[in-house]
């Protein structure tokens, strides 16, 4: 049993969050989720985000050689938010419960998974419609199944037709691939100290970088919102990536960089992202789940039949170099 779902690769935390949901409070009641697990996504998104621009540099050979991909996922990302909006709302027509704009939500789901569904879920619940984060989290779920079932075929198919540039057998995976502990040869440190702990605790000071990055965010806030106070609605997410960007390039500009260890603060970050999934599914609005159930596997089942036939489509006619490689990188995007 445990094996096949090692091989969808579903994360610890999703699997810990259905566990539990079961065991808790709206289904066998063993266990107890405090109720303070629905507001951890709105604390935890900003510092998740943030820490996506520390260590970001624009490389122009690179951007140059993905510029086609890029244009593919662009039009794949547009096809997810224009064709879920009418979906969701036509899926509405005939379930006339379903939140208002939860067609929206499949973009977030499929282009940045649970993490993603988070910040938007956030900024709906912040509009009085906290039901979609609910919806947003079992279509990021449907998403990563499709993504990976229905990718393994695809991979196999390629492989055969000869559409691969570097995998020409589709090869066995050892053990510790899916999950269990990695030999010794294959472990990896998850960063370096920069300072010595009788100074400062390297982890606090990683940390206290990711917290100052969303305070000068939420001060960039205040500050345009004296000039235009419309800034005020935008989510703490926003907050995050502002002041990422805002600390990163300044830590750089003077020379303090060095002080700042990225693989640590990408660890972290990972951290909370796990703990951000696993409170999101373990507060599931089961009710509303069960009750619209179809009308979320049709908008899933369409989703990806567009998804798969345009990443194919338009790699193949439009990328040079590596379409295939770069077609299952735009599908996985579900």
């Amino acid at each position: 049993m445990v094996k096949p779902i090692q091989k969808l690769f579903l994360p610890a935390s999703l699997i810990g969050g259905l566990l539990a949901l079961i065991l808790g409070q709206q289904m066998l009641g063993l266990v107890e989720i405090p109720e303070s697990f629905s507001k951890f996504s709105n604390v935890l998104i900003a510092p998740i985000m943030a820490a996506l621009l520390f260590g970001v540099t624009i490389n122009r050979k690179k951007v140059v050689g993905y510029l086609d991909y890029i244009c593919v996922e662009q039009g794949i990302y547009g096809m997810q938010m224009a064709v879920g909006a009418a979906l969701g709302a036509l899926l509405a027509m005939l379930w006339p419960g379903l939140p208002k704009g939860w067609g929206t939500m499949g973009v977030f789901a499929f282009q940045g998974g649970h993490g993603n569904v988070g910040a938007a879920g956030q900024t709906y619940e912040n509009l009085g419609i906290p039901e979609n984060l609910s919806v947003g989290m079992v279509l990021a779920t449907f998403g990563l199944i499709m993504a990976m079932l229905v990718g393994m075929i695809v991979v196999n198919i390629g492989v055969r037709k000869g559409w691969t540039k570097f995998v020409k057998d589709a090869q066995k995976q050892p053990d510790w691939y899916y999950g269990g502990v990695l030999p010794e040869e294959k472990r990896s440190s998850i960063g370096s100290t920069v300072t010595s702990s009788i100074g400062i605790n390297h982890l606090a000071l990683q940390g206290g970088w990711l917290l100052a990055a969303v305070y000068a965010g939420r001060l960039l806030i205040k500050a345009v919102g004296l000039v235009w106070p419309g800034v005020s609605v935008l989510p703490t997410v926003i907050q995050g990536i502002l002041g990422g960007a805002i600390i990163w390039n300044l830590a750089k500009a003077v020379k303090l960089d060095r002080y700042i260890d990225v693989k640590t603060i990408k660890h972290v970050s990972g951290f909370l992202l796990e703990v951000v999934v696993l409170t999101a599914m373990a507060t599931l609005d089961i009710e509303l789940i069960s009750t619209y159930i179809v009308p979320i596997v049709i908008y899933t089942a369409i989703c990806c039949a567009l998804t798969l036939a345009m990443s194919l489509g338009f790699c193949k006619l439009f990328c040079k170099e590596e379409w295939f490689e770069k077609q299952h990188t735009a599908f996985s995007l579900l």
